[in-house]
């Protein structure tokens, strides 16, 4: 492996990857605790603008 963090390296392309995971447990772990509607709501509309753009650079990794 040459280089593992370049544009086609194994490690850049799971970053997306990695960001859904970490995204999902973060907003669950918010939406399920003891925090105000406001902060559950943002929780979750920023999970979704983290996965929309992390399966925006899988697909484009793909092409």
């Amino acid at each position: 492996m040459k280089n593992p963090l370049g544009d086609n390296g194994i490690l850049t392309r799971a970053i997306p990857w990695t960001s859904i995971l970490v995204v999902i447990i973060l907003a669950e772990e918010t939406i399920t605790g003891d925090v105000s509607v406001t902060l559950k709501i943002l929780a979750a509309v920023a999970a979704l603008a983290v996965i929309a753009r992390s399966i925006q650079q899988i697909v484009n990794q793909s092409k």
